[in-house]
């Protein structure tokens, strides 16, 4: 019997232009831990002429909380709306926002859902709210909120997302069943608006589950060689404690994780794997081609769907590290600067960005360093060689979370000099991850070095970061498990871009990064192989000839030189219990298997798939199903 796990509930929004928002000096953040800090001396600008005597000071203060306290702000993409506690479920929120046409700093104009010449969308009107029954085994199961059925385009709206829940299950063949409710409106489901710049909105189910755990069933569900490469790729050792999957990836992998979040109207509906929000005030198109300055309703959907499949990453949630940028300048207009001391030019010196660098061309200086009122300890600063030349030394202090810390040098000895500083440096200690999401799992900043930081690039790979697949986004408040987005127009309008843009679109396939990235989290690519290295492929292809009690199976093997056995793995689950005659094969091309088998019963769903084994082991296709006829 499986452990049932409690879950939690993610969100996620799919927003327009990125807003950068800067509180005071933004990047000024100390962090609590006791920290190394760098003295030094200015570059640039200095404050020189021999340092400075008794009673003058720099005064670094009115540190302002930095990007550890926007990362706690209700502004995220993705947030925990219930607390965790260990195993215990929470909800998360994604929104996706239209894309800029001046880059990542511009804001877009875009027309309302007003200015957009409205129409009836009649196409692909063949809709039904019930389950489709998916040919490969996976199931999304649409339930239409009363924001579509009661909406006069609701047939479009429908046939819309019925359109982009085939293409999930085609690429997949996982034999699960995922529940989604779907709206259309400007609001999210707890009454709430949704901003103007924001297109879709996701909840979902969360999950934390112990790494073992988790990494355990991952590797155990491999079906392709994007799997044998991505788990290749898995530390040997834990990244974080727990990872913290969606309720349907878990299901993906084999863990009890069922859907939890209940219907917001408090009707009969759910629980459901997730909720899918249309913004009703963006211009939307239903179908494609799409009317002039709208948005693809689809390509939305779709982003959503990956995001209740399992897209996320832990640094849109509060367990994300505190990134402390580290360098203040001496010379700020934010410092007080008093007593003989003084700004002058070093053109050796550096400029920019802050960290406290010393210059000294007299013997040892010494100066008193005060942290937020404390008594100050002295510090001494070895010659340099000139006032020319930067040296630095280093010392612990400990520091107030967030803001308000307060450091200041100064000398008390009449007569004596401090040395010219630059600026100074703080090393803040980053806490380990505790919940990473499954993709942080392949995210990095080159080959052979993970980042789970917001701090510099990160990119999307499952070679251990020899291939760049494609770049996570680093800009807030996009989501940042999203794809890095370009200017509008995009040269790659991917799925799962943090920001979209109007007249454009895309679909997930098996070679996009989505279709790779939902692979190697645990889904199950159709004619998705497992290999090794002089391993015969095996591919398992679709059942043809099927009656009421009997189906052809089909696949192919490329032996690939080695004596090759295949069969036929088939039964009502995915754990199969039946099994074809052995055939053998050999030879070096792709050769075609299929085998016949009866006693089937009628209106009867049936999971198979090949099985080849030589002297090197087994490798297995992957599951597919099929229904017998009534």
């Amino acid at each position: 019997m499986k452990k049932q796990i409690n879950p939690s509930i993610k969100a996620h929004l799919l927003w327009s232009a990125p807003t950068i928002r800067l509180v005071g000096a933004l990047f000024l953040d100390l962090c609590s831990k006791k920290s190394q800090l760098r003295l030094a001396a200015f570059r640039d600008k200095i404050m020189q002429r021999l340092g400075f005597p008794l009673i003058g000071l720099i005064v670094f203060g009115g540190v302002v909380p930095g990007l550890a306290a926007l990362a706690s702000a209700s502004n995220l993409p993705e947030q925990n709306i219930i607390s965790q506690a260990s195993l215990q479920p929470s909800a998360a929120t994604h929104e996706t926002r239209m894309g800029s046409q001046a880059g990542s700093q511009g804001v877009i104009e875009s027309p309302s859902a007003n200015e957009v010449t409205p129409r009836i969308e009649t196409g692909y009107s063949n809709v039904t709210a019930a389950t489709t029954e998916a040919p490969t085994g996976l199931i999304i199961n649409p339930t239409f909120d009363s924001s579509i059925t009661d909406d006069p385009n609701s047939a479009a709206i429908q046939a819309m997302i019925n359109r982009a829940i085939a293409i999930y299950e085609s690429l997949f063949g996982d034999p699960i069943t995922i529940q989604i409710l779907f709206r259309y409106s400007d609001t999210a489901p707890n009454g709430d608006p949704l901003p103007g710049d924001v297109l879709s909105q996701s909840l979902s189910t969360v999950y934390t589950v112990p790494w073992n755990d988790f990494v355990s069933a991952l590797r155990a569900d491999a079906t392709s060689s994007n799997d044998s490469r991505a788990n290749a790729s898995l530390p040997g050792s834990p990244l974080s404690p727990n990872i913290a999957p969606s309720s349907a990836n878990g299901r993906a992998v084999g863990l009890n994780t069922p859907p939890a979040i209940p219907d917001p109207t408090a009707g009969q509906g759910g629980p459901y794997d997730g909720i899918v929000t249309l913004n009703s005030a963006i211009p939307f198109s239903f179908t494609r081609p799409l009317l002039f300055g709208s948005f693809d309703a689809q390509r939305s959907v779709e982003h959503e769907i990956d995001e209740v499949m399992g897209f996320g990453s832990y640094l849109n949630t509060s367990s994300a590290p505190r990134p402390c940028a580290n360098q203040y300048e001496a010379e700020s207009s934010d410092n007080t600067i008093t007593g003989g001391a003084g700004v002058q030019s070093c053109p050796t010196c550096s400029g920019g960005a802050v960290t406290i660098w010393y210059l000294n061309g007299d013997a040892v200086r010494y100066a008193y360093l005060s942290v937020n009122g404390s008594t100050g300890i002295p510090v001494s600063f070895p010659s340099t060689g000139s006032f020319q030349t930067v040296g630095s030394v280093q010392t612990t202090v400990t520091l107030n979370a967030g803001s308000n810390n307060t450091l200041e040098f100064y000398n008390p000895v009449t007569g004596n000099w401090a040395p010219d500083f630059d600026r100074i440096g703080v090393n803040c200690a980053i806490t380990p991850p505790t919940d990473l999401r499954p993709q942080d799992l392949f995210s990095w900043s080159s080959a052979g070095v993970r980042n789970l930081t917001s701090d510099g690039s990160r990119y999307f790979s499952i070679d251990s970061g020899n291939t760049n697949i494609v770049n996570f986004n680093q800009i807030s408040p996009g989501d940042f498990g999203d794809w890095l987005s370009e200017a509008c127009p995009q040269s790659h309008p991917y799925v799962q871009n943090a920001f979209a843009c109007a007249g454009q679109f895309s679909d997930i396939s098996a070679t996009s990064p989505e279709g790779i990235n939902l692979d190697v989290i645990g889904y199950d690519l159709v004619n998705a192989v497992v290999t090794t290295d002089g391993n015969p492929v095996v591919t398992t292809g679709r059942a043809s000839n099927i009656t009421r009690s009997s189906a052809i199976l089909n696949g192919t093997v490329n032996p690939n030189g080695l004596t090759t056995t295949v069969a036929f793995q088939y039964g009502k689950r995915a754990n199969y219990g039946s099994i074809t005659a052995n055939r053998t094969y050999t030879g070096n091309t792709t050769q075609s298997v299929s085998v016949r088998i009866p006693r089937l019963r009628p209106n009867t769903t049936y999971h198979f798939r090949l099985v080849e084994t030589n002297n090197g082991g087994a490798s297995y296709g992957s599951d597919r199903t099929f229904r017998t006829r009534r």
